[in-house]
């Protein structure tokens, strides 16, 4: 009461939020980039000064360091929303649920900013999109399986909550992609945005250049993740 944040509060362990169990990183649960970027969607309507918000950007966004939540453990998140100059600056943070007050070692997760874009800078809708002239330019196709066995498999610790990828289509430094929601996923419709759909949208990125067999990947010994995002 009385501060000028805004701040979202919600407590993670390794079965909660559900899709937690479904991603882990050898052997530790930890929320995906693609979390962190549902968690702003879910507070965009609560910045917006508009009465009915289409659109909300956040950029310059950077993932400080990864929230892992071993066996037994539970961490409070907290989403910070400071006002700036224009829009809001942003801070997600996590600490140990066993301690409390200011004594509590906060760590931060991820940082950038957030606000309304001008009315003649917003997203071109779908509708708009020629996704016929896309696939003629996006010639080949990679079905999901195939995609999740050859593609994302080195991606251990990827369960079925984000496994979303029904079909690619892949051409020069481009990709269309058809997501389905997973019958496992019970939860859907509680999101603005599902962090598997957006798991989804990061998943497809590795067929926008050339795609890597497993034993490239195994040779190579790379595995990509999200570290900072220009704008979401």
């Amino acid at each position: 009461p009385g501060s000028v944040e805004i701040r979202f509060e919600a407590r993670f362990s390794r079965q909660a939020p559900q899709f937690l169990e479904d991603h882990q990183l050898f052997g530790v649960s930890l929320p995906p980039a693609a979390s962190h970027l549902s968690m702003l969607a879910e507070a965009a309507p609560t910045l917006s000064q508009t009465e009915s918000p289409r659109a909300f950007r956040f950029t310059a966004l950077n993932l400080v360091r990864p929230l892992l939540l071993p066996e037994g453990t539970q961490r409070d998140v907290q989403l910070i929303f400071r006002p700036a100059q224009s829009g809001w600056d942003l801070e997600l943070i996590s600490a140990d649920s066993r301690e409390s007050g200011q004594s509590a070692a906060w760590v931060t997760h991820l940082m950038g900013h957030g606000a309304e874009p001008p009315i003649g800078d917003r997203p071109v809708a779908a509708a708009h999109w020629d996704l016929d002239a896309i696939r003629a330019r996006c010639s080949d196709r990679v079905a999901g399986t195939d995609f999740y066995s050859r593609i994302w498999a080195n991606q251990g610790g990827t369960g079925s909550s984000f496994r979303w990828i029904d079909s690619i289509w892949h051409g020069d430094r481009e990709a269309l992609c058809r997501a389905v929601c997973p019958a496992g996923v019970v939860d859907q419709a509680a999101y603005e945005l599902h962090p598997g759909i957006i798991e989804a949208a990061c998943q497809v990125l590795h067929c926008c250049g050339e795609i890597e067999t497993v034993e490239q990947i195994e040779l190579g010994g790379v595995t990509y993740i999200p570290f900072s995002i220009d704008a979401f």
